[in-house]
């Protein structure tokens, strides 16, 4: 299997089956691909009926007016199996806004960073005549060849965190970025991540922004805002 084909199976949630293929991999991946999609995120969410609760905000001069809103994301801990491995369910944004998101089983990757990334590149690709797939590809590129890695600290629930900021522009060398809009040729995405962080994930961001240096076309943040054990 290809890298970045073995990573486009990875990202759905670092099952239990891609696991051998992966640790005989691991190291053709960037540092930034590694701790995305290659390490386990939920060794602390280490008990049935944990609640990790993320804030999603979407905002941008160019979304729909009933596009612009503050919501969230929750994802919980099911089943505790071995190795890593949790079972569990997102609700994935609530009331007429919820999206499906199947339930997960025996899975090392917080499921809440594919389901962000599938979200982002779905309205992309609707917006747009190119496939998501074409979207989903230019970030995993991007992640591999040019990300932008820094180290840095953050608060949460009183506690400081040490973690990873990494940044990527996956469009704006495109040399096909005419079959989208030019409003997503200079976007970004920013993950900021730890490893001492239960779930792993604190932010994450997809912007669009404006080049005339005001308010972006197209923002969503989710951030994580709370951990409730049973």
């Amino acid at each position: 299997m290809k890298p970045l084909s073995l990573l486009a199976t990875l990202t759905l949630g670092l099952s239990m089956a891609a696991t051998t293929a992966y640790a005989d991999n691991r190291d053709e991946f960037s540092k930034a691909n590694q701790l995305l999609f290659l390490t386990p995120h939920m060794d602390a969410l280490d008990e049935s009926g944990i609640d990790v609760r993320y804030r999603y905000e979407r905002s941008g001069t160019h979304q729909e007016p009933d596009d612009v809103f503050s919501d969230h994301i929750t994802l919980t801990i099911t089943d505790v199996l071995d190795d890593s491995f949790r079972a569990g369910e997102v609700e994935f944004l609530t009331g007429e806004r919820q999206r499906p998101f199947p339930g997960f089983r025996q899975a090392r990757g917080n499921p809440v960073l594919a389901g962000f990334l599938q979200h982002d590149v779905h309205r992309m690709g609707l917006a747009s005549s190119a496939p998501v797939r074409y979207f989903q590809d230019r970030i995993k590129i991007k992640l591999e060849e040019e990300p932008v890695m820094e180290e840095v600290s953050f608060e949460f629930d009183g506690e400081e965190f040490d973690g990873h900021r990494i940044t990527v522009t996956p469009y704006a060398d495109d040399s096909d970025r005419s079959r989208y809009d030019r409003e997503f040729w200079e976007k970004y995405y920013v993950f900021t991540v730890s490893e001492e962080l239960p779930g792993f994930i604190y932010q994450l961001e997809a912007v669009a922004p404006n080049s005339n240096g005001e308010e972006p076309y197209y923002k969503d943040v989710l951030t994580l805002e709370s951990i409730e054990r049973p």
